[in-house]
């Protein structure tokens, strides 16, 4: 490894075999102006690549882009020559570069998938090395967590981006790739993000989705489509914690249909009888017991007693077993 001067048009910038994590907007802006300043205080590594004439980028890309945003020509770097040595040494740094790994779990999961990314591709460049016993050495023995890194490196950088800002659950994640198809996950994702549910709503979400597919013969993505559940969610005065329980609710009561004719005729009953201002029927919570909840409103004491007087009448005269008959 030795310093040199190299001229910025000769560095590979669309090789991304080390570099872990995406750009932040946020931090590159002041980088930038960091650096433009000041040029590039820590010199980036460097390997030559001598076939293609180009330099591949072991650490420093961030500096590197926003050197290359600066106008500059050249840059100081230190450069590693082309062989299976090298590599493994940049396959090294970048397991111990502290800045590339956090104590955010899906950050660590991200940096590993990449990292054994890196080993792959060092193995392709270089078949001499053992990579099983590489990828031991770096990831350790446990052959489940292993195989779900291998799963996720392998998933378009739009899915690795929805992971790490916690649109998605890694469980979750590797259970849809399992089932669909990539332009569907993508709705998916959509659909999470604009919902922000957690684990086990998004696993409800799902769920819900499949049995409805199942049920009325379409995809998840035509149902994600429904008119109701995109007016939902287009609906701006209301809170995605809000969105996400009309949503469960909805498709609640979609995969449960008997539930809408229930509620349909309730609320034509307690009109009949004047009970109160937008009665309500409210379905049991996991749709599937046996206790429903009336929701009768009033405003003050007097609506309140002629609410109990109007109730103790229907009592009175049997007209209150209209309701129950509901059931």
């Amino acid at each position: 490894m030795q310093f040199k001067n190299i001229s910025v048009k000769d560095i590979d910038f669309s090789c991304k075999l080390f570099r872990l994590l995406p750009v932040e907007n946020s931090r590159q802006k002041s980088l930038y102006l960091e650096i433009k300043k000041n040029g590039i205080l820590n010199p980036p590594i460097l390997i030559e690549d001598t076939k293609k004439q180009k330099f591949i980028i072991v650490q420093g890309f961030k500096r590197l882009v926003c050197l290359l945003k600066s106008g500059e020509t050249k840059t100081c770097a230190l450069v590693m020559e082309n062989n299976l040595d090298s590599f493994l040494k940049g396959f090294y740094l970048r397991c111990h570069d502290k800045d590339c790994e956090t104590l955010e779990e899906s950050v660590s999961f991200y940096a590993k998938s990449r990292l054994y990314d890196i080993l792959l591709n060092i193995y392709q460049i270089f078949p001499e090395i053992d990579f099983e016993a590489q990828k031991k050495s770096y990831l350790g023995q446990n052959k489940n967590f292993i195989k779900k890194i291998s799963v996720f490196s392998k998933l378009p950088f739009f899915v690795h981006k929805a992971f790490l800002n916690n649109v998605i659950s890694l469980p979750v994640l590797l259970d849809l790739q399992k089932k669909y198809k990539i332009d569907d996950i993508k709705q998916i994702l959509v659909f999470f993000q604009n919902l922000s549910p957690g684990l086990n709503r998004q696993r409800e979400l799902l769920i819900l989705l499949e049995e409805l597919a199942h049920n009325e013969d379409k995809t998840v993505s035509e149902l994600i489509e429904d008119k109701e559940i995109i007016k939902i969610i287009s609906d701006g005065s209301l809170a995605k914690p809000q969105k996400l329980s009309m949503i469960i609710r909805l498709l609640n009561e979609k995969r449960f249909p008997e539930m809408i004719k229930l509620k349909t005729r309730f609320e034509l009953l307690a009109k009949e009888a004047k009970l109160s201002e937008n009665p309500k029927i409210l379905s049991p919570r996991n749709f599937e017991d046996t206790n429903f909840k009336i929701e009768l409103k009033f405003n003050n004491i007097e609506t309140y007693l002629n609410l109990c007087k109007k109730m103790s009448n229907s009592y009175e005269t049997g007209e209150i077993n209209r309701f129950f008959e509901l059931f």
